[in-house]
């Protein structure tokens, strides 16, 4: 069977194919990015001639045939209305840019001009206005008034108002045949345009000098109240100027900051003091336990008269022995040297009790005289402590009241900054309203903006009506070609692969021939010689396609292979099947998934009973093998899309397809998987993630090119591999348009061996 063409399958339509692009880069395309933050260029791309053109040519009969009848339309209604068979009847107005002034500019508000002239000429068609022409009684005996079943609607539809004759010339007419009474409706509707509108401007202009004066009067008074509230807000401080304020504030502060050290160290000192000073217990058992040394007492020993007496009695016995022993041979016979001796025991002894006697006494006079000193110590720190208490207690009054002013001085500042503030406003307010109730009081009588400049008159038409006609369908016919064209090329549809590989700078594995299907319906019966050569200029495209394929499989062992495209309608289901159907013509194992469970249409395709399919095998109710069908050839294999819920939904989002591909992906050599579009719904963004490449299937003429770029954004946040892009109904040369070839014979059929 490997011969065997495939059923006739629905073909994007254009004949021509041409030969892959690009074909040395083909691989995977940036898995892992990130989808580009800047667009390609082509996407922004300003019109040219050639893609205007190109646009054109899709559009033509569409363009051609609605400009054809837009200009005859546009002619036969120039016609009617240029023919010469009536009057034109024209007043003019002066409507001035500006409000014209006597001496001072006001500054009333000043609409744009161009505004000011739309307005005026909608016043002019005012229903009040024309009513007020209409009760004219010159206006209501009129011929051609009173012919009119309604001349309020008459003279809406027929009035016309424009400023073609000048950017400051305001031009009412009408055309009728009867001109001598239209002279009179136009000059009554000019008069009941200024009596009613153009004029209100003077009232208004009075109502607002009155407002204007009011407000004046009411900034006047408030200006008072406030310069009232500002003096009684200085007066305390001695002054309204804020540099003074803002020096006696920093006086106050300085003086603050000298007056809180002042305190700090006298407390510092307080403190201090109140530690030394020691309590009534601590004072008591000091003076329980106060001791004498005794080289004090020695000293007042010493100094006591009778010891000072002894101790010269026994200092000059000493001495007096002394000089007997060096100048007695034996003084120790001698009476009066023992006589002396005897009298200086006496003495020594005599001094021993007076010592005795002295030092219990002396003891206690010293400390007595210590405790009237420690006495007197302690009156004097705590007199001192107090004098600092009184002290501090002064000092942290005036900090306090310094406080105070500083607050009170900040405060009115304050409140004195923002009264001074507002009456600053309130004052350029009254000033600027006084200005211009004193421009406008001057400026009231100033001429109007808008003044008749020319009353009505009538002119006899030209006969235009065939430059009208000829003008009016040339320029419905060149707009609406135009806008079609224009329209067209906005869609930005693809027109040649190099649109894909240099525009949006992807790879093109490919391009395939767009069949008609009567051409693909003979190429099946074989009555059709012609159509028998475009379906092999179709499969030699396919195969071309598949050997670029069949290499990158090779190249980065790539097994399955997701087919879709960015919308619908643009050839993926097609070259799914081809694709699948050349592989297993090349002698690979071939499988070929339906994954499109929204719309499946294989197994219409390939004439496959229905049974279950890859939704069932999501859900877990069929094995994988249970729902593979033979295709139409050897080694061609087929899986249906089966029922698809959302339980299916479920097992595609939690990545169930990853593991059915892995179970299998050893028993063929190409897995080919068509899926959805990517941008109507998720799920070829799902499976994405389960295969190991993705060719995207644009379609010339149809496919758009920021769609394009679009899916591949789309599919690059999932981390796809993109293989590259095949082209359907590509422009170039054809593989028979230049080189003639002979196809390939057809083999014996074989039935399909199961691939397990």
């Amino acid at each position: 069977m490997s011969g065997t063409p495939l059923p006739a399958l629905p073909q994007p339509g254009m004949a021509n194919a041409t030969t892959p692009v690009g074909l040395a880069h083909v691989g995977p395309h940036q898995r892992g990015t990130t989808a580009p933050t800047v667009p390609p260029p082509i996407l922004s791309s300003k019109p040219t001639i050639g893609g205007l053109w190109a646009a054109f040519r899709r559009r033509w009969l569409l363009a051609t045939s609605l400009a054809l009848l837009v200009g005859a339309i546009a002619a036969t209604i120039a016609w009617f209305v240029t023919s010469p068979t009536s009057y034109t009847v024209s007043t003019t107005l002066r409507v001035r840019s500006t409000q014209p002034t006597i001496f001072f500019k006001t500054k009333e508000e000043q609409v744009d001009f161009r505004t000011y002239k739309d307005t005026q000429t909608s016043a002019v068609r005012k229903r009040l206005v024309l009513n007020s022409a209409l009760r004219d009684p010159k206006v209501a005996q009129l011929a051609v008034v009173r012919e009119q079943t309604d001349p309020l609607d008459w003279l809406t539809k027929d009035l016309q108002v424009d400023f073609n004759t000048g950017p400051e010339t305001m031009r009412i007419s009408m055309i009728g045949k009867d001109s001598e009474g239209i002279v009179i409706l136009l000059d009554a509707i000019r008069e009941a345009y200024l009596r009613e509108e153009a004029n209100k401007e003077h009232t208004l202009r009075l109502e607002r000098l009155e407002k204007l004066t009011k407000w004046h009067d009411n900034y006047e008074d408030i200006l008072r109240k406030k310069r009232k509230v500002l003096r009684d807000l200085a007066e305390p401080l001695g002054s309204k100027d804020n540099k003074t304020l803002a020096m006696k504030q920093q006086y106050a502060l300085s003086e603050l900051n000298g007056l809180q050290d002042e305190l700090l160290r006298l407390q510092a000192d307080l403190r201090r003091a109140e530690l030394e000073l020691p309590s009534k217990d601590e004072l008591e058992k000091y003076l329980k336990e106060i001791v004498i040394p005794e080289a004090v007492i020695d000293e007042a020993v010493r100094k006591d008269p009778l010891v000072v007496d002894y101790q010269r009695v026994i200092t000059g016995l000493e001495q007096y022995l002394a000089v007997y022993r060096e100048q007695s041979v034996n003084p120790d016979k001698d009476p009066v040297y023992k006589q002396k001796q005897a009298d200086l025991a006496a003495a020594q002894k005599l001094l021993a009790t007076r010592r005795t006697e002295l030092v219990p006494r002396i003891t206690e006079e010293l400390r007595e005289k210590r405790r009237l000193e420690s006495a007197q110590e302690q009156a004097r720190q705590q007199e001192r402590v107090d004098k600092m208490k009184r002290l501090d207690g002064l000092l942290a009054k005036q900090v306090h009241d310094r406080e105070g002013q500083i607050q009170t001085i900040g405060k009115q500042t304050l409140d004195m900054g923002a009264q001074q503030e507002e009456i600053e406003l309130v004052e350029q307010m009254s000033k600027s309203v006084g200005q211009e109730v004193q421009a406008l009081g001057a400026e009231i009588d100033a001429p109007s903006r808008v003044t008749t400049e020319e009353p009505a008159y009538a002119t006899k038409r030209d006969g235009l009506g065939i430059k009208a006609a000829s003008a009016a369908g040339l320029g419905g016919l060149v707009v609406v070609l135009f806008g079609v064209t224009l329209l067209e090329f906005r869609a930005r549809r693809l027109v040649d692969a190099e649109e894909v590989s240099h525009g949006l700078r992807l790879p093109v594995v490919g391009t395939m021939p767009r069949m008609r299907a009567r051409d693909n319906h003979a190429a099946s019966q074989g009555s059709n010689s012609r159509a028998a050569a475009s379906q092999q200029l179709l499969i030699e495209s396919v195969d071309a396609a598949r050997a670029v394929i069949q290499h990158a499989s090779k190249q980065h062992s790539l097994r399955v292979v997701m087919i879709t495209s960015a919308v619908g309608g643009e050839g993926k289901t097609m070259l799914s099947a081809h694709l699948s159907a050349s592989i297993a013509r090349a002698g690979w194992r071939a499988l070929l998934v339906d994954a499109d469970f929204r719309r499946p249409s294989l197994q219409t395709v390939f004439g496959l009973p229905e049974e279950a399919g890859l939704s069932e095998v999501l859900r877990g109710e069929a094995d994988i093998h249970e729902v593979m069908q033979p295709g139409p050839m050897d080694g061609l294999w087929v899986i249906s899309a089966g029922t698809y819920d959302s339980r299916s939904m479920q097992a595609l989002a939690q990545g169930t397809l990853r593991g059915i591909f892995d179970q299998i992906k050893e028993e063929f050599d190409l897995i080919i998987v068509d899926s959805a579009p990517v941008l109507p719904v998720v799920d070829s963004q799902l499976i994405a993630q389960a295969v190991d490449g993705v060719i995207l299937s644009v379609l010339r003429d149809v496919s758009r090119l920021p769609l394009i770029h679009a899916a591949y954004e789309r599919l690059t946040l999932f981390h796809a591999s993109l293989l590259g892009v095949v082209v359907h109904g590509a422009a170039g040369g054809g593989y028979g348009a230049q080189y003639p070839y002979r196809p390939v014979p057809a083999a014996k059929a074989s039935a399909p061996t199961n691939p397990e």
